[in-house]
């Protein structure tokens, strides 16, 4: 539990050293918070469960000082990847978004 909780600790002083950057730069950043399904059994069910599962993460970033606007919750598919991730795990990436 503390390797999780550590980690989590990481994630989140990155995001706001993210934040800073963006604002101290005038740049626009995002952390994705992508969630990993797949397509097969029922699609809709698995999406909507990844979703909520990325949205989750956002809100115990948030709650933990992270801007919701740095943030955007997405679902991707492993049968759309070269490497697929496994099933309900989530990833973090940092996009820069087009003003």
């Amino acid at each position: 539990m503390k390797y999780k909780k550590r980690q989590f600790e990481k994630l989140k002083s990155t995001a706001l050293l993210l934040d800073e950057f963006n604002q101290t730069q005038d740049e626009n950043h995002v952390i994705l918070i992508e969630s990993f399904t797949s397509k097969a059994s029922n699609k809709a069910a698995n999406t909507k469960v990844a979703l909520t599962r990325a949205e989750s993460f956002m809100e115990l970033l948030n709650n933990a000082g992270v801007p919701s606007a740095l943030m955007e919750a997405t679902v991707v598919y492993n049968e759309d990847m070269a490497k697929p991730m496994p099933v309900r795990s989530v990833g973090f990436e940092v996009v820069r978004k087009t003003k």
